[in-house]
């Protein structure tokens, strides 16, 4: 169907007519009303009650055409606007079938309204029906979080400090060998440097409105959560790519040895790098325990395959924890695309937390009390300890993917 010639005149037309209607129908629901009121008064006071049944009779009859002409006006503005909507069940139908009108004819006693809101515009197909009911979800639809794992590599302890110093090994002569009885034994050595880490804070706040926490009582807890989801996101940068620099923490990447293959492999790929990253902290006389990878590198690795088709990575059904040549996966998107980080984790490095992730709402911000306004502050203070760079390796993949 195409679009009625004189449009804006038809819409118009229709709207008068829905108006009228409505108020017909809001008329004689109000008549109903009075006709069944009086009705029990006469109950009450055991009269003779004919008349008033049957005029009852009457106006839900008049209630009943009503409905129709409202039902016969949909239908015009439909094929008015043809849209193609179902015209199944108008707005007039729809009325006489609600619980509420169902309960108002079969109660005949004391008072009902049922509420018709206007219709705003009949020349647009995407209009909500005025009966229709809207049906909310409990909660907040938020992105997704990242998942962050380089902590959970980590042993973590505790200060009150704001510095943590600690003498690190440089290098170790190791001169230990057999001797004769009777003669100089040789001499070994050890030098330190002395080390330090600097607490550093990781804090963001948002302002928000005491009503809107006051009126949406789980709005706080979200934002609690997601306050500190943002703390952990930072965290994880800091961990791995840490500048040093001003109130940056000094993270793994940057003390990191980097990558140098101890032996040559034919025809290597990525799977054979992480194996000579894992040979060469190995050779810094610690065990590599986990490698860090960026999701987008460990989704080619997992997808190589041999010259047969075949997955090169045994872990396609398993769902087993992601391990590589018995290291765990630690899946980042804080390493960059192409990059690996191979190291002993367990063993080489510490955090230690000054004051752990929390949260604190407070009124007495700037203006804040006057306006009914709160601002939520998020913070936590930690600092890294890395007291062996050489058990880390990180580098660039160097053999691109197939």
């Amino acid at each position: 169907m195409t679009e009625h010639p004189n449009h804006e005149e038809f819409v118009k037309a229709v709207r008068d007519e829905v108006k009228t209607t409505y108020d017909v129908l809001d008329k004689k629901n109000n008549d109903l009303a009075e006709m069944i009121k009086s009705a029990m008064e006469k109950v009450d006071a055991k009269a003779d009650t004919t008349d008033i049944d049957g005029r009852i009779k009457d106006i839900q009859q008049e209630i009943k055409k009503a409905a129709e002409r409202a039902d016969e006006i949909e239908r015009k503005a439909n094929r008015g606007r043809g849209n193609g909507e179902d015209e199944s069940k108008s707005v007039g139908q729809r009325l006489i079938d609600t619980d509420e009108y169902k309960s108002f004819v079969q109660r005949r006693g004391g008072t009902a309204r049922l509420e018709l809101k206007a219709i705003t515009s009949l020349a647009s197909g995407t209009a909500r029906n005025p009966l229709q009911t809207v049906q909310s979800v409990n909660g907040i639809i938020r992105e997704p979080d990242r998942p962050l794992m380089v902590r959970d590599l980590l042993p973590v302890g505790t200060t009150n400090s704001m510095t943590i110093e600690y003498p690190r090994e440089d290098v170790f002569t190791n001169s230990a060998a057999p001797v004769a009885e009777n003669t100089l034994k040789p001499e070994s050595n050890i030098t330190f440097t002395a080390a330090k880490a600097d607490v550093a804070t990781i804090a963001h706040w948002i302002p928000a409105s005491k009503q809107v926490l006051d009126d949406a009582s789980f709005l706080a807890g979200y934002i609690d959560n997601r306050l500190r989801e943002g703390l952990r996101q930072e965290e994880e940068d800091q961990l791995l790519n840490g500048s040093g620099t001003g109130v940056n923490m000094l993270g793994l990447i940057p003390q990191a040895t980097d990558y140098a293959a101890p032996i040559t492999v034919a025809d290597a790929n990525k799977f054979d790098e992480i194996r000579l990253a894992k040979l060469q902290v190995r050779l810094a006389f610690y065990p590599a325990d986990a490698v860090v990878l960026n999701p987008e590198d460990w989704a080619a690795m997992e997808l190589l395959k041999d010259a047969e088709g075949r997955y090169l990575h045994a872990a396609v059904t398993s769902g087993a924890v992601p391990r590589l040549w018995g290291m765990r996966v630690v899946e980042s998107d804080s390493i960059a695309p192409g990059e690996f980080l191979v190291g002993a984790f367990g063993l080489a490095a510490q955090i230690w937390d000054r004051e752990q992730a929390n949260v604190q709402v407070s009124t007495e911000d700037r203006d804040n009390f006057v306006k009914n306004m709160v601002t939520i502050r998020a913070e936590e203070r930690l600092a890294l300890t890395v007291y062996r760079p050489k058990a880390f390796v990180h580098g660039p993949f160097i053999i691109p993917t197939p």
